[in-house]
């Protein structure tokens, strides 16, 4: 993800607020099971007919096969990729504070992310009967936790700052029935700032 972000300093403490897009993206392998039933004829036994002559001795035995069928169920399994996607433009609000070493700083921060789905298409899940795929909407808007670290380097007003970022779903992605998606991430920011 990436975006821009805008902080108020009091003292040491830190509030602030921006604009982030935030992209997640599942591949998730199903396997469906499929059962075939065909009839299957098979040989049930053999007639035999034995050939005598005219004082009665058996002299020549043929064996002439009778077949019967029988109904034959056959499971097969057919795996399917699916890749589902969604996308978010989100407003962060977080609260940190800032631990001063001369031009370094570490600040902390804990917050929320509120999220507006963007170019959200639906998503591919399997049915209850877990038979086949059904379409799910995604929810439009969504809450995060995020919590951050920065390490900022000063020169003058301008900085440089890396940020490990992690955010967790505290509202479902999908919300279905059958279907509950949350989705966590971690990621790490690097850029320069201004001070005014």
């Amino acid at each position: 993800n990436f975006g821009l972000g805008f902080n108020v300093n009091f003292n040491n403490i830190s509030i602030g607020t921006g604009i982030d897009y935030a992209k997640f993206k599942t591949e998730n392998l199903f396997e469906f099971s499929e059962v075939n039933t065909y009839d299957s004829t098979y040989i049930a036994g053999y007639n035999e007919n034995v050939t005598y002559d005219s004082l009665g001795n058996p002299i020549d035995t043929t064996y002439t096969p009778y077949y019967d069928s029988t109904t034959v169920t056959d499971t097969t399994y057919n795996s399917t990729l699916i890749t589902n996607q969604y996308e978010w433009i989100q407003i962060p609000i977080h609260f940190g504070y800032r631990f001063n070493l001369n031009q370094w700083a570490i600040i902390p921060r804990v917050g929320m992310n509120i999220g507006l789905g963007i170019r959200q298409p639906s998503g591919q899940y399997p049915t209850e009967a877990y038979d086949d795929l059904q379409t799910i909407s995604p929810v439009k808007w969504n809450l995060n936790l995020h919590t951050s670290l920065e390490i900022r380097r000063e020169f003058g007003n301008w900085h440089a700052f890396g940020k490990f970022n992690y955010q967790r779903n505290l509202t479902p992605t999908i919300d279905n029935a059958l279907f509950e998606r949350k989705y966590n991430g971690i990621g790490f920011r690097f850029g320069v700032g201004y001070s005014f």
